[in-house]
């Protein structure tokens, strides 16, 4: 028991026990594919990617390949610019060899192009 600042009651107070979520369930998903939401309001699904290149003060990390009525439409584009951004070697949602074409077409693209060309 503790007494408060003004001293005249006693409260009564416990250790509360903070259980800490994994990174894996520290947000609610909203899709089964990496890089994929669905927004709340329109039903949509939004592609996005966290870019750590970007240092410039006030310049959003956050790249967002834009709205998708299909879940793997979403995650395919998800996945077509972390391969753009990171190589074959980043983790993505389906298998490297369903973007051998794409992979090539967009060799000579750099990554704001190939964004833009993806959003339209």
């Amino acid at each position: 028991m503790e007494t408060n600042k003004r001293g005249s009651e006693k409260v009564n107070r416990q250790k509360q026990i903070v259980r800490r979520k994994s990174i894996d369930t520290f947000a609610q998903r909203t899709s089964q594919y990496r890089g994929v939401t669905r927004h709340r309001w329109n039903g949509r699904y939004e592609a996005h990617l966290w870019d750590n290149s970007c240092k410039k003060e006030g310049q959003s990390r956050k790249r967002r390949q834009g709205g998708y009525d299909m879940e793997d439409k979403a995650a395919r584009a998800y996945d077509l610019v972390a391969l753009k951004y990171w190589g074959p070697s980043t983790h993505i949602n389906f298998l490297l060899e369903n973007y051998q074409q794409e992979l090539e077409e967009i060799k000579n693209m750099t990554r704001q192009q190939y964004v833009a060309h993806l959003r339209t």
